[in-house]
């Protein structure tokens, strides 16, 4: 339907507003729900344009994508956001939200900081039955 889809991207959404002005590069994923939307009415006034979901991007599940906006090479929109008319993920970063902002960088958890279990901590630890009916 004119839709311009790379080679082994995954789509599993077929919520565009307009199949030929959405470009979807190479490895890309459109995940469950998210939606395509490639034009919008503002002030009576239909406007349109190509959004490009770059190569190896990923769009989460029952996120929106507006027209006019560019995910670069590896980017990811988590689930549930929207990506805003104009705006350009630059390569390899997480967004999140509506409207979209930076993912927090995630505390790297190291062995030390996981307080370990010991035998005797488990050894004690018993099944417990059923509540009655």
């Amino acid at each position: 339907m004119g839709c311009r889809i790379g080679r082994r991207a995954f789509m599993d959404t077929t919520l565009f507003s307009e199949f030929d002005l959405a470009e979807i590069r190479d490895y890309a994923a459109v995940n469950y729900g998210a939606t395509i939307q490639t034009h919008l009415f503002e002030d009576r006034i239909m406007k349109a344009d190509r959004p490009v979901i770059g190569e190896g991007a990923t769009v989460g599940n029952m996120a929106v994508v507006l027209y006019d906006t560019e995910m670069r090479v590896g980017s990811y929109l988590a689930p549930l956001s929207a990506l805003m008319k104009g705006e350009k993920l630059p390569p390899l970063s997480r967004w999140y939200g509506v409207p979209t902002q930076p993912m927090p960088a995630k505390a790297a958890s190291t062995a030390a900081e996981v307080p370990a279990l010991s035998r005797k901590d488990t050894a004690s630890w018993q099944p417990q039955p059923a509540p009655a009916r």
